[in-house]
């Protein structure tokens, strides 16, 4: 009998140390318990020490929750800091260690850990990382150079560019008269120069992916002066909030119907269906962790009665 008790002790010695490893929180490293990111972008996570002593010590960035399970991705001895699509920068001075994931997919979606390897259990702090695959926003057009050479029959380049969504993003301009309206391009950039503008224009420019498109405000050309070499016109842009002309000592026609060229897409069901997966993994990691402590007391109380009952026996 004796030696059965002495058994089950054991036993129960054995899943107290598996579970107390497996234990990832530390209150020696901080980060964001959960982050953000989008398909085709990147998303960057910062590791706070606390410890004067960890400045020396190897940080680095594994996948999966449990201590024991936590494959390492990359850390400060790695050349350069980067493996693959990952890349750590450890700041000693501010003592922050920086993880950069780029090129993310869905399949990124899941439980980190930002870790400092030590001579005991390795201080580590677990994230939460949920990929989203997201419509394009609506996309903004500048000047990519200044716009006033117009004025004096110079060239003018207008970039088109959606700042949020999934990669990768394709781009079209269309150009609106007052005969037809058609596709003129498949760059983000719109060129502008005398040989192509022999009226008053409008162009537009679309940014699609995979979940849809969205369209720009209206870009307005203004024909002030005729010619093959030598021409005078003025582009106006207005953009949510901001409005830019090339020529503000020139007239401008604003009663041309800005009609949109693309109707911008609504939002659809999937960004609910996103939110929705977010809420259900934030309720799974409660529930988890509520689980583990909840057999971590019982195998603690459990195991300190079978030793008095064992020493009563």
């Amino acid at each position: 009998m004796l030696k059965e008790d002495n058994l089950l002790w054991k036993k129960m010695e054995w899943l107290l140390i598996i579970l107390i490893c497996s234990l990832p929180a530390s209150g020696s490293l901080m980060a964001e318990e959960r982050a953000t990111g989008v398909v085709g972008r990147t998303v960057t996570i910062s590791c706070h020490y606390n410890k004067q002593e960890y400045e020396s010590h190897k940080k680095y960035w594994c996948q999966k929750w449990l201590r024991f399970r936590c494959a390492v991705l990359v850390d400060t001895t790695t050349e350069i800091g980067k493996q693959g699509r990952i890349s750590i920068i450890d700041d000693k001075t501010q003592r922050i260690f920086t993880v950069t994931m780029s090129n993310l997919t869905s399949a990124d979606t899941g439980w980190y850990n930002c870790g400092i390897e030590s001579s005991g259990l390795d201080s580590m702090f677990a994230v939460y990382i949920h990929i989203s695959d997201v419509m394009v926003s609506e996309p903004l057009l500048k000047f990519v150079r200044p716009a006033n050479v117009s004025c004096i029959g110079g060239s003018v380049s207008v970039s088109c560019e959606s700042l949020h969504g999934s990669l990768p993003i394709t781009y079209a301009w269309y150009e609106k008269t007052q005969r037809a309206t058609s596709e003129i391009s498949h760059s983000n950039s719109l060129c502008l120069h005398c040989k192509n503008i022999s009226e008053d224009q409008q162009y537009q420019c679309t940014a699609s992916n995979n979940k849809g498109n969205a369209s720009s405000a209206m870009l307005q050309v203004s024909l002030l002066k005729a010619a093959e070499k030598d021409c005078r016109f003025s582009v106006y842009i207005r953009n949510t909030g901001n409005m830019f002309n090339s020529c503000e000592d020139f007239p401008v026609n604003t009663d041309m119907e800005p009609n949109p060229i693309i109707e911008q897409t609504t939002i659809s069901e999937n960004t609910f269906q996103t939110i929705a997966v977010a809420n259900e993994s934030l309720s799974s990691y409660i529930i988890c962790s509520s689980l583990r402590w909840a057999g971590f007391i019982f195998l603690l109380i459990s195991a300190i009665l079978v030793t008095c009952w064992t020493k009563k026996n």
